[in-house]
């Protein structure tokens, strides 16, 4: 169906005559040709773009799909020129209207025009105005998705061009970095391992440090869809290479590259929420089964361990949750040697040891995971309280003492004159 917005415009009566024909050939006849004249009186409504004029440009913008389904992939080459117009027009709505549409348009003309003629169009709105970039970013995964697999491939490229490191209004919208990683999820589907190593790891794992939690929520999505391709693609040599009595320590697979990369920057840093990150992302593969147990214990389950024991009480609610979706197999197996016991660590120990956690919310979490939980238990709220005022005293009584300190050392005397110095003795050149 053709549908012409036409709010708020003044057309002349030629104008509104001619698409008025158009709309009525359109709906009540279903011929295979629209007569050519319907067609070059459409295209003759476009105004140059130095017009300041009109409405005009926007509504074609804005409905320039509906006439190129219309009219057919094979009359694409008529509508070209008009096309361009449009796309390079001064008036920001109306290229912001043209980058909303341009995956429509890619999927009605197919492959082949997609590369030749809207791809420029693409290439140079990646460089526009904030708004233009939005458009065409809403829409990245179906635009490439109608590109030839050879431009598809090379085009993995351009995608960290949409990710800004700056301090400009790019960076500044937390929801264009959302949108950005929600985008990279679906592209990553359609790409190969040398591409999602090269080129959309270091995304991922970029997006993972993001200073907004639903930018990082939607980046452990990335990373765990990720890391169950390059496990999937390496597994069988990564099983060999175990059981190989051949040295084989030279040679490092990419998933080993990769889950060094996940550790040392998140499991292994200083940074809490870099930290609580890692479990999200070991919880976000559980809960998608993007590996099997055997694969996650391999990789990752010794690492989450741990962080059992981490200071921060948001880490050790995040390890609880992620170590609740162990498989039962997983409960019972030794997983490394604890030099504090004799007996050898497993996730039932230490989900234990964190149900006589000091905080109430890490011992409920961890109680859960055990299923020593039920959804009508009281939760004792005095203890809580306790403990904050408990907190709360020892804060106080080190504030005290440096106060104390403070005013002790303004009462030391001038060691070189014997006069006792004051604040506003004290000087400034």
């Amino acid at each position: 169906m053709l549908v012409f917005d036409f709010d708020e415009i003044s057309f002349s009566p030629n104008l509104l005559s001619n698409v008025n024909a158009l709309l009525n050939y359109v709906h009540f006849h279903k011929m295979k040709i629209v007569p050519q004249e319907l067609v070059d009186n459409f295209m003759g409504m476009v105004l140059p773009g130095g017009m300041m004029d009109s409405d005009i440009n926007r509504h074609c913008a804005h409905n320039f799909p509906a006439v190129a389904y219309t009219l057919g992939r094979a009359n694409w080459p008529q509508l070209r020129d008009t096309y361009n117009k449009l796309a390079t027009d001064d008036q920001l709505r109306v290229r912001v209207s043209i980058a909303n549409s341009i995956h429509e348009m890619a999927a009605i003309v197919g492959a082949r025009h997609t590369d030749d003629d809207l791809l420029p169009v693409f290439h140079a709105y990646r460089e526009d105005a904030f708004e233009v970039r939005v458009g065409l970013l809403k829409h990245l995964f179906e635009f490439y998705r109608c590109l030839s697999p050879e431009t598809r491939k090379g085009m993995i490229d351009a995608l960290p061009q949409f990710m800004p490191m700056d301090n400009s209004m790019l960076n500044g919208n937390w929801r264009y970095r959302h949108e950005f990683a929600k985008q990279c999820n679906k592209l990553c589907e359609m790409y190969g391992i040398e591409e999602i190593n090269r080129t959309m790891s270091a995304i991922a794992l970029t997006l993972a440090n993001d200073r907004v939690s639903e930018v990082r929520k939607e980046a452990v999505h990335l990373l765990s869809q990720i890391l169950a391709r390059l496990v999937d693609h390496e597994w069988s040599d990564l099983t060999n290479k175990q059981e190989s009595s051949v040295d084989t320590s030279s040679h490092t697979t990419l998933t080993e590259l990769f889950v060094h990369d996940l550790v040392s920057g998140f499991a292994n840093t200083q940074k809490w929420t870099r930290r609580q990150t890692f479990a999200y992302v070991c919880e976000r593969v559980l809960l998608d089964h993007a590996l099997s147990m055997e694969q996650f214990r391999y990789f990752l389950l010794s690492h989450l361990i741990a962080m059992a024991d981490d200071s921060v009480v948001n880490v050790r609610i995040a390890v609880c949750r992620a170590l609740s979706l162990c498989d039962s197999s997983l409960h019972s197996h030794a997983i490394a040697g604890d030099s504090r016991r004799l007996a050898p660590l497993t996730v039932n120990t230490v989900l234990e040891r964190l149900a006589a956690d000091t905080d109430m919310d890490v011992a409920r979490a961890a109680r859960q995971a055990l299923g020593q939980t039920t959804g009508t238990e009281t939760i004792d709220i005095s203890m809580r309280g306790f403990r904050i005022r408990e907190k709360e005293n020892a804060f106080l009584d080190l504030q005290l003492v440096d106060n104390f300190e403070e005013d002790d050392m303004s009462l030391c005397s001038d060691y070189t004159s014997g006069t006792p110095v004051r604040q506003s003795q004290i000087g400034f050149p």
